[in-house]
């Protein structure tokens, strides 16, 4: 008997990282089916925002102030403040978009290795050399503002070591490059080596929808990305319903793997979820292992799954998704696809161990007051449910096709 898990309530969807599905690729095809987390290469943190409220009669509207803070400075614009057109482009459910503001100088779609370094403040000096070097620093103050191509940072007070090719940033730290946003304490940057360090900081990743913080990000010559005592979310700023948090990321973009160590999530600030070690895909490349738990949120439910990937060949695959379901228990699901030169074949197998059939608040209201027995409200408790579903359609392209549903 096919489950129905989904029906009969209004259910709000909560997906942690994006996850791009495609038909799975013959040895001879153009395109493939992908399983990637857009956005995270490029991960990086920026500056969490903590005000103090200092009196218990301020603290609503305080609270009200600091969320609009931090969401202002996350490039966060609300549903309220986009146009008609402009809602109509975001996925369901969506409450607002993350948007960067526009650049409109000559530099602002330029390569940083192809653009000079440009420099302006408030005020500037020569600093003496210090004890353990010979090299003269300068030093700027005020509003420094150091923009390369699309790369611009922002800081309170920027040193310049111009003969070692080195800039220490401090001071509200901002740095911005094309759909990323990074906030942060302080900030080291080699310019002849293109590393750079950022401590104590929170990122924005706009075209992913992605937001956290980092102790420490920090970033090799050949733009590896390693993050120590992260978290990332999905929700709207002031809003942590979920977080995923690890003491160690690392983002390889000669393997285009990353690498995540002792990952934990959180819904409601509750540890639901813990691993170890995860494995994940950077780019557009297939990649058997963990994908990112789904958490769906309803009024008098709720539903945790964390399906697994498996890559067995370029035309053929397997995901298998437990879900833990709040009112019904645990239920697997397996979805196996096959591509060949004249089918393609899509078969769904779900099952459900003896239902547990527990009421929500409405059944059970209407059971105390006899309007239904328990029964009615719940006629497949104690049994197993199952769906069995096969896919195929062929000939596509040819003078004869075939569809099996």
């Amino acid at each position: 008997m096919p489950p129905s898990h989904l029906s009969r309530y209004q259910h709000l969807r909560y997906s942690l990282l994006p996850i791009r599905y495609q038909y799975p690729r013959l040895l001879t095809a153009d395109q493939g089916w992908n399983v990637c987390f857009r956005g995270c290469a490029r991960l990086v943190p920026t500056l969490l925002l903590l005000v103090a409220i200092t009196t218990a009669a301020q603290s609503a509207d305080g609270r009200n102030t600091d969320t609009e803070a931090l969401a202002e400075t996350l490039d966060w614009v609300p549903l309220h403040a986009l146009s008609p057109a402009q809602r109509d482009k975001l996925p369901p459910g969506s409450c607002g978009v993350y948007r960067a503001p526009l650049r409109e100088d000559a530099d602002a779609t330029l390569e940083p290795a192809a653009a000079n370094l440009r420099v302006e403040a408030d005020q500037s000096r020569v600093v003496k050399p210090r004890k353990d070097s010979a090299n003269k620093r300068l030093l700027l103050t005020g509003d420094v503002i150091a923009t390369q191509g699309y790369r611009q940072l922002r800081a309170e007070r920027a040193e310049i070591d111009q003969d070692a090719g080195l800039m220490v940033l401090t001071g509200g730290i901002t740095i911005r490059e094309p759909d990323l946003l990074v906030i942060g304490d302080s900030a080291t940057y080699n310019q002849d080596t293109s590393e750079a360090r950022v401590d104590r900081g929170a990122f924005v990743v706009h075209n992913a929808a992605v937001r956290g913080s980092t102790g420490q990000l920090n970033k090799t010559a050949d733009n590896n990305l390693e993050l120590l005592d992260a978290d990332f979310t999905r929700c709207e700023p002031g809003n942590n319903t979920w977080l995923m948090q690890g003491e160690r990321i690392y983002l390889d973009q000669r393997s285009r793997q990353g690498h995540a160590y002792h990952m934990r999530l959180k819904v409601k600030d509750v540890p639901v979820f813990y691993s170890p070690y995860l494995r994940f895909p950077l780019g557009n490349e297939r990649l058997s292992g963990f994908l990112f738990p789904t958490l769906t949120l309803a009024e008098n439910d709720s539903n945790v799954s964390l399906p697994y990937y498996f890559n067995l060949a370029p035309n053929y695959d397997l995901l298998f998704t437990p879900h833990y379901l709040e009112r019904h228990g645990v239920l697997f699901e397996g979805n196996f696809r096959h591509l060949n030169r004249h089918f393609a074949s899509e078969f769904n197998a779900t099952f459900l161990d003896g239902d547990d059939g527990r009421l929500d608040e409405d059944d059970q209201r209407r059971v105390d007051n006899g309007e239904i027995t328990e029964d009615q409200a719940v006629p497949f408790k104690g049994r197993d449910r199952w769906l069995i579903n096969l896919k195929q359609q062929g000939g596509k392209g040819k003078p004869w096709s075939t569809d099996i549903n």
